[in-house]
């Protein structure tokens, strides 16, 4: 049996590229070289688990609005940045329509394959759903990867108002039921759900004027047609440095940095939180180890030189929270609002 194991033993380290044994080499130099064959086999396996989901074809971040908005910027970010931890590329798909609806529906349908993300956090996941019926449940369908980013939602009134902080326009909007105005990006969207909320827990009426989008709802407070708005810092910094706006709140749970002199609606006595989340969701169904490894993936994304040098040059707030913190922030806003709506 040991002649016959000694003559196979050559013949076995030749398949695996290790030379012959020498008589100098003896059976204990087979026994090394074949136990360091095992450790080595051992050790990538382990590595192989460690890392876990790998993979294999391009991956699919879609966005439910038109390029150059918060959503795609955010988007175009992690596509930079996760080319340094990704061993495939990033594909931004724009898919806007309907507030973020179509979008999100297209990626709860998915299948679930760890392939389609979904830029979330905003209206199409806190707010619309209350307005009206929507073909998935923001929590229900997807599983929540990771909070990306967050925006301050600042609330603005014209320079030259009269008003100076949120109590001094909720006072007159109670001596005037219903005719103290307020502009947003449209019905059933965050920014009309922070002024819903922040009626309901000042007991106050406020009458919504709908637009066609963020922009046009500042320009319009600006020339006076409403009184009053919320945007977030980059979206309202032109017109505040012009001095045609001024900021009198945060609807935030902290004072933003860039207006660090405006208190927050809590502070000012509203319990009123509101921010323009943004993360990615895969589909409900999506495997664990999937979410890990993408999870992994996008944090270390945002620790690269890449990502802070674009969230620097762009100004975004980087979030970075798991997916369970990110779905608690989402379920936070929703209750709010789903609370107000029914009210």
């Amino acid at each position: 049996m040991l002649r016959l194991m000694a003559a196979r033993l050559p013949r076995a380290a030749n398949r695996a590229n290790i030379p012959p044994a020498t008589e100098a080499t003896g059976m204990l130099g087979r026994r090394a070289l074949l136990g360091g064959m095992a450790m080595a086999g051992a050790a990538q396996a382990g590595i192989a688990q460690a890392q876990g989901w790998v993979p294999q074809r391009p991956i699919q971040i879609i966005v439910g609005f038109a390029p150059g908005g918060g959503s795609d910027i955010v988007a175009r970010g992690l596509q930079q940045a996760a080319q340094d931890v990704l061993p495939q590329p990033i594909v931004v798909v724009n898919r806007p329509g309907a507030a973020g609806v179509l979008a999100a529906q297209q990626v709860a349908q998915a299948a679930p394959d760890g392939y389609s993300l979904l830029v979330t956090g905003g209206s199409e996941s806190t707010s619309v759903p209350h307005y009206r019926e929507v073909p998935y449940d923001p929590q229900r369908d997807f599983h929540h990867v990771i909070l990306v980013a967050r925006y301050p939602l600042v609330m603005l009134v014209k320079a030259d108002s009269p008003f100076r902080n949120p109590q001094q326009l909720m006072a007159i909007a109670k001596r005037t039921p219903g005719r103290l105005t307020y502009g947003s990006s449209g019905v059933g969207s965050l920014y009309q759900s922070v002024f819903v909320v922040l009626g309901k827990r000042a007991h106050v009426e406020l009458l919504h004027v709908p637009y066609t989008g963020g922009a046009p709802a500042l320009t319009a407070v600006a020339a006076g047609e409403v009184t009053a708005t919320v945007a977030t810092p980059d979206e309202c910094k032109a017109l505040v440095d012009a001095r045609a706006l001024r900021p009198i709140g945060v609807a935030s749970r902290e004072r933003c940095a860039e207006y660090p002199q405006v208190p927050t609606l809590i502070e000012s006595g509203y319990d009123v939180y509101m921010e323009n989340l943004k993360g990615l969701s895969v589909p409900a169904a999506t495997p664990a180890p999937v979410v890990a490894a993408l999870y992994e993936s996008f944090h270390r994304a945002l620790a690269t030189p890449t990502w802070r040098s674009f969230a620097q040059r762009v100004g975004i707030a980087t979030a970075d929270r798991d997916g369970a913190a990110f779905s608690r922030d989402i379920q936070d806003m929703s209750d709010a609002i789903a609370a107000a709506v029914k009210g």
